[in-house]
C-alpha cells in the first residue's frame, strides 16, 4: 500500500482523518444525537440473548435472527466492557461509522483523495445518515468498497487473493448483515461495463462468501431463503403503505445532479466519456439509479457508493495533475465536514427520550403483563420500549418489518395505515385484548376514549395507552 511520502502529503492525510474523528464528537457528543430505529433493537437484542419469537408474535415464515452475526458482536462487546444499553448504542454507532470511513482507505492508494471525495459524498447524498445509524448495513457498504478498490487498484496481490478477500468479506457481511442477495450487484456492474472475465470471478466469490456466511449462522439454506422471502414481502407493499426511506420522491430526481456534474467534470477535463461506460463503478450508480425510481434505499445505501468511487477517481486525476489542488481539496473537504452535522437534528426530541415508562407506580394500570400482547401500528414505539425494556416478558404485535407479523395482524395493520387510525379499522385488535394486553395509539389524535370506551386510558410519552379496567401489572 502506497502512502504519502511529502510532508505536505502526510499532513494533508493526518488532517483528512482527524477531520473525520471530529465528525462524530460533534454529531453525538454536541448534538446528542441519537437514532430511532434498528440501530435500537440491535442493542436489546444483543443485550437480552432472547430469540426475537419471545419478543415478537410473528409468523412461521422468520424463525431466524437476520443479523446473528452483529448481534453477537454487540453481545460480547456487552460482556466483555459491561457497557449498558446507551453506551453500548454509541459504541456500535461508532464502530460501524470507524469501519466505513477508514477501512477503505486502507486499500485506497490516494487515501487524500479518498477521504476528499469521502467528505464530499457525505454532504451531497442520503448516505450521511447512515453513517450514524448503527445499522450493520454498513458492514455490507464497507465490503463493496473495498471489492471495488481491490479490483481496481491492488490487481498485482493476484487473482487468488483477491477472490479470498472477496469471499471473506462477502461472507463476513452475510452473517453480520444477512441481506446476501445484494452482493449481485457487483458482479452486475462489472458485466454491464465489459469485464465479463471480472464479472465471472466476482460472482463465483459472491457464491462462495454467501454459503460460507450462511454456513456460520447454523441455519444456513433455512436462513438464506428467509432472507430473499423478506426482500420478496418487501417488494410487494404498495408504495403507499412504505416507509419514508422506501419511497421515491423529488429527492431521488435530484440524485441526477451529482451524476451531471461527474459527466462535466469529464468533459471540461477532456477526458473521453467512453471511459465512463467502462466502469463498474459508473454501472454501479447508473444501476441503483434506476432501481432508486423503485425504492429509495437502492441509491441510499448502494448508488452512494458507486457516486463515492467515482468522486474518487475524478478527484485523484485533478491532484495528480496540479500538487496545490490537494490543499485546496482539504481545505474544501474541512469546509464540508463542519456543514455535515447542520443535517443532524439534536436529540432533545429524540427517540429513546420518548418513551412510556412503565417501571412508573403512576403507570401500573396500564404496563403489560408477563405473557401480554402490545398492539400498536407504530414501529418506533416498538424500537424505543424494546430499547428501553429489553427484559420485559410482554409481546409486540408489530416489529422491525411488517412483513414478519402473522397474517391476521398485518390485514389490521394495513387497514390502519390505509384509514390513518380510524376506529374501524383498530376494533379488530381492541376486539382481540385481553387482561394484561394494552393498546397504543398515536398521542397526536385526540382523546380515544369515547371511541373505545370499555377500555382505560392515558397520555404518556406521547402515546395514548389503553388497557382493560383493573389491570395491575409491573414489568
Amino acid at each position: 500500500m502506497i502512502a504519502p511520502r511529502r510532508p505536505r502529503l502526510r499532513a494533508a492525510l493526518i488532517l483528512s482523518a482527524a477531520g473525520f474523528l471530529l465528525l462524530p464528537c460533534i454529531i453525538l457528543g454536541n448534538l446528542h444525537y441519537t437514532p430511532g430505529d434498528d440501530a435500537l433493537r440491535h442493542v436489546a437484542k444483543a443485550m437480552t440473548g432472547r430469540p426475537l419469537t419471545d419478543v415478537l408474535i410473528m409468523n412461521d415464515g422468520y424463525p431466524n435472527d437476520h443479523n446473528p452475526g452483529w448481534h453477537a458482536l454487540l453481545g460480547l462487546a456487552h460482556k466483555l466492557f459491561g457497557l449498558g444499553s446507551v453506551p453500548l448504542l454509541y459504541f456500535s454507532i461508532l464502530l460501524l461509522y470507524g469501519l466505513f470511513i477508514f477501512a477503505p482507505a486502507l486499500f485506497a492508494r490516494d487515501r487524500v483523495a479518498w477521504f476528499v471525495a469521502t467528505g464530499a459524498t457525505l454532504l451531497t447524498s442520503l448516505i450521511c445518515y447512515r453513517t450514524m445509524q448503527g445499522r450493520p448495513l454498513l458492514v455490507s457498504c464497507t465490503a463493496t468498497l473495498i471489492i471495488f478498490l481491490i479490483w481496481s487498484e491492488r490487481r498485482e496481490i493476484g487473482r487468488v487473493n483477491l477472490a479470498f478477500i472477496t469471499a471473506f468479506l462477502i461472507a463476513a457481511s452475510v452473517w453480520i448483515h444477512g441481506a446476501w442477495y445484494l452482493f449481485a450487484l457487483i458482479p452486475l456492474s462489472y458485466l454491464l461495463a465489459g469485464a465479463a472475465a471480472d464479472a465471472g470471478a466476482i460472482a463465483l466469490c459472491w457464491i462462495v462468501g454467501t454459503l460460507l456466511g450462511a454456513l456460520l449462522t447454523g441455519h444456513s439454506i433455512q436462513f438464506l431463503v428467509q432472507a430473499l422471502r423478506m426482500a420478496a414481502d418487501c417488494a410487494r407493499v404498495p408504495e403507499s403503505q412504505l416507509q419514508t426511506e422506501f419511497k421515491s420522491d423529488m429527492e431521488t430526481y435530484l440524485i441526477a445532479l451529482p451524476i451531471c456534474g461527474l459527466l462535466l467534470v469529464r468533459v471540461t477535463g477532456k477526458r473521453p466519456l467512453r471511459h465512463l461506460l467502462r466502469s463498474p463503478e459508473f454501472m454501479l450508480l447508473l444501476t441503483c439509479f434506476v432501481l432508486g425510481l423503485r425504492n429509495k434505499r437502492f441509491w441510499s445505501d448502494w448508488g452512494c457508493l458507486g457516486l463515492l468511487l467515482l468522486i474518487y477517481r475524478e478527484v485523484h486525476c485533478i491532484m495528480e495533475q496540479d500538487r496545490k489542488m490537494r490543499v485546496l481539496s482539504v481545505c474544501l473537504f474541512a469546509g464540508l465536514l463542519f456543514c455535515v452535522p447542520r443535517r443532524f437534528e439534536p436529540a432533545g426530541n429524540g427517540s429513546i427520550s420518548k418513551y412510556v415508562d412503565f417501571g412508573a407506580k403512576s403507570l401500573a394500570p396500564w404496563c403489560p403483563a408477563p405473557g401480554g400482547t402490545v398492539y400498536s401500528c407504530s414501529q418506533d414505539f416498538f424500537y424505543t420500549h424494546f430499547f428501553r425494556f429489553p427484559e420485559a416478558k410482554w409481546k409486540y404485535v408489530l416489529g422491525y418489518e411488517p412483513c414478519t407479523m402473522t397474517e391476521e395482524n398485518l390485514k389490521v395493520l394495513r387497514a390502519i395505515q390505509e384509514t390513518r387510525e380510524a376506529r374501524e379499522a383498530i376494533v379488530p385488535w381492541q376486539q382481540a385484548m385481553r387482561p394484561g394486553d394494552i393498546l397504543v395509539l398515536s398521542g397526536e389524535r385526540y382523546n380515544p376514549s369515547w371511541e373505545f370506551p370499555s377500555l382505560v386510558w392515558t397520555n404518556a410519552g406521547g402515546y395514548w395507552v389503553g388497557a382493560i379496567p383493573g389491570q395491575a401489572s409491573r414489568p
